[in-house]
Formats: C-alpha cells, structure tokens, sequence
C-alpha cells in the first residue's frame, strides 16, 4: 500500500513533471548555444545596469563572462531555483489539501497505513518531482556542451542543481507544514509565495546594504547559492542548514497532521 501511494501520486503527476523537465531541459540547451554569440558582451552589459540589478543577477561582473557566470546570470540565478521554489510550493500545499478538497482524505486514513506514511510517501513523490526537474537543467547543459563552444564543469553544475533542488525541497515542507497547521491548501501556497518574495527581497537587499548584511542568514536563496556554487563548488554548511530546517519543518508536518482530527 505505501508504494502504491508513491506511485498513483507520480502518476497525477506525470504531465507536470514531463513538461517542467522537457521545458528546462531545452531553455538549459538554449543558455549553452547562446554563449557564443553573447561572450563578447555579457560583462560590459552586467557592467552597464545599475547595481540594484547586478545584485538581481547575483553574479560578480568578472565572471560573467564565463559559461559558469553565464549561467548563473538567470538559469541558476532565477530561472531554475523559481520554478522549483513554485513546484515544492504548489505540491507541498497539494499534498494532502487535494485529498481534503476532493474527499478522499477519509477513505485514504480509513486504509491500513499509518498518517506518517502517507504523508512520507507524499513528501518522497515530491522530491522524485523535484528531481526529475533540476535533473533535466543538467541534462540539458551536458547535451549543450557536446553540441557547441561550452567548457564548464559538469560536476559544479550538478551541485547547482542539487543546491537548487534543496531549495525547492524545503518550500515544499513548508508548504506542507502550513497545510497541516491550518488544514488549507490555499493559506498553504499563499503563505508559502509570501515567504518565497520576502526572502528573495531579503537576499537582494542584504547584498545591496552592509546595514541589511544580517538579512541573508535567514533567506533560503542566500543558503542556495547556484550562481556561486557553479564557480566555487558546494558550501557544504549551506547544504546542512537547507536539509536540517527542511527536516524540521517535515517532522513538524508530521506531527501537526498525526494529532490532527480530520474526522476519521
């Protein structure tokens, strides 16, 4: 039965994840052809906008002109890790609101499997999403290194999107919590974009003001950070602090819906 509750949740979403994974799959392919024709100008162009925008890219104006900065200007900088912050969000708040919403919440916990096992299985339909996604960006990016002019390291660009994947993991357990607490898919998701724009903003102002420096220690992007990762490699603290309060807010998720009477 738990399987099962795996696999019928990847069936319901089998179109969304086949059209986000084949759609960033060819926007990656699309960033690696576009390289060529834009190396020339990528750095005086980063150089050109004012800073609040530079901070908006995230990438430092020196590097810009490399495949990595290249990719970190928009897929990496915004592109991916928004489209997985939205997924998590939307399936997170969906995961057990759809069943309360459609009336098949009952008939669900009325089966032999435990609340804890519904809502892991639920919870791991989400990640494979999330995954099959931020793995199709890599694909995408590898294919585009075979077919023209882009050297990059394959192995940072997984830590990227691992990183990215992260990011997404975590909206989702959030989501999840604030379904559980409130028993709303809607304040779920609503709740869940607040937070996604408040810590974006946050992240943005921290690196635009030393007196809002302290705003990116609670900001999840500032914790991501795929445009430095693809130069750098993985800040394994990061990818502590993103798995450790994703873990916390599951638990609590757990917790909340366990005690919770669903009038069953």
């Amino acid at each position: 039965m738990p399987s099962a509750i795996l696999t019928v949740t990847l069936i319901q979403r089998w179109r969304s994840i086949v059209l986000w994974s084949s759609s960033m799959l060819l926007i990656a392919l699309m960033f690696t052809g576009l390289y060529d024709s834009f190396q020339s100008e990528i750095a005086s162009m980063i150089e050109a906008v004012p800073a609040p925008m530079q901070a908006f890219y995230g990438v430092d104006p020196h590097n810009a002109s490399t495949p990595a900065g290249w990719l970190g200007l928009e897929l990496y900088g915004f592109i991916l890790p928004i489209v997985l912050v939205i997924i998590g969000t939307g399936a997170g708040g969906s995961a057990i609101g759809e069943e309360e919403n459609s009336g098949t919440l009952e008939l669900l916990l009325s089966s032999p499997v435990s609340r804890t096992t519904i809502l892991v299985h639920k919870t791991l339909a989400i990640e494979i999403q999330l995954a099959l996604v931020a793995t199709s960006v890599w694909l995408g990016i590898l294919i585009g290194t075979m077919l023209f002019p882009f050297d990059i390291s394959l192995s940072r660009v997984f830590w990227a999107s691992f990183m990215a994947w992260l990011l997404g993991g975590l909206m989702s357990c959030l989501a999840l919590s604030v379904q559980s607490l409130t028993q709303s898919r809607s304040y779920a998701i609503g709740i869940g974009a607040g937070i996604l724009l408040v810590s974006y903003l946050a992240n943005i102002l921290s690196t635009l003001m030393n007196s809002l420096d302290y705003l990116r220690f609670v900001s999840p992007f500032y914790y991501y950070g795929g445009s430095d990762v693809l130069i750098t490699g993985p800040y394994w603290v990061h990818i502590l602090v993103l798995s450790a309060v994703s873990a916390a807010l599951f638990v609590l998720a757990i917790i909340v819906f366990s005690k919770r009477d669903t009038g069953t």
